[in-house]
């Protein structure tokens, strides 16, 4: 099985998760937007949509890629898969290309918003590749927090949880730069708070830390995860209870 047969399978599968999916891409990051608006804040709209940005990649990746990895490594499921042409590896990534190929319109809109109101002219484009870093990061970590968490009732429950967390400790939608530093240290302890550091200096907002520590956090961390996770998906005894 190829690449492209995975993703149009997970594609097909999507309709059984078109609730969780909605509620993840849209709800989830908007929601915070919505409160912000209403209540006279959020006027630097450039910040705010980045905010967006981020925000729709743990909604897509930590909520939905991290539900459908733990689902896969699941025993009976493994034991479906087993009579597919593809490895469990293949699979996974499949996933998360279908997530991402459904979030990618409004990711798209809300970046190119972003730049086109940046006051940092064309440097703001590179606010791009730091998205990428971003995205591909966020998916590792979905990826991750699937194959660590197999059972299926402490996904549900730990997911949602670990969302609300990395949002809520991170600049997502407020500037940290005032806050007491005892909480500056505690948002630089998230990681969330390393993607936006990739993103928003080419917009022309002031960074937390520099920005090379955030992209040499994002690339070790990630690379950590992504090991772990690659020998959890090949590891034989996956198949074994986990109750």
């Amino acid at each position: 099985m190829r690449l492209w047969n995975a993703i149009l399978m997970e594609l097909k599968g999507m309709r059984v998760y078109k609730v969780f999916l909605f509620v993840n891409v849209v709800v989830l990051p908007f929601s915070y937007a919505v409160v912000l608006l209403l209540a006279g804040a959020g006027q630097d709209y450039s910040y705010l949509l980045s905010g967006l940005v981020v925000a729709s990649l743990v909604g897509t990746f930590v909520g939905l890629v991290s539900h459908r990895a733990s689902n896969l490594v699941r025993p009976e499921v493994l034991e479906l898969y087993a009579v597919l042409p593809a490895r469990m590896e293949l699979m996974v990534v499949g996933a998360v290309a279908a997530y991402a190929l459904v979030a990618l319109p409004q990711l798209g809109v809300l970046l190119g918003l972003a730049i086109g109101l940046s006051q940092a002219g064309r440097e703001a484009l590179l606010a791009i590749p730091g998205a990428c870093l971003g995205s591909l990061f966020l998916a590792i970590l979905g990826v991750f927090l699937g194959t660590l968490i197999r059972n299926p009732f402490k996904a549900q429950g730990l997911f949602p949880l670990l969302s609300w967390i990395l949002l809520l400790f991170a600049p997502v939608y407020y500037k940290a730069e005032g806050l007491p530093k005892a909480y500056i240290m505690l948002v630089l302890l998230n990681p969330l708070t390393h993607v936006l550091n990739v993103i928003r200096p080419h917009l022309g907002f002031t960074s937390l830390v520099d920005m090379r520590v955030s992209i040499a956090l994002l690339v070790i961390v990630g690379g950590l995860m992504g090991m772990y996770a690659l020998r959890r998906l090949r590891d034989p005894k996956m198949l074994e209870k986990f109750f």
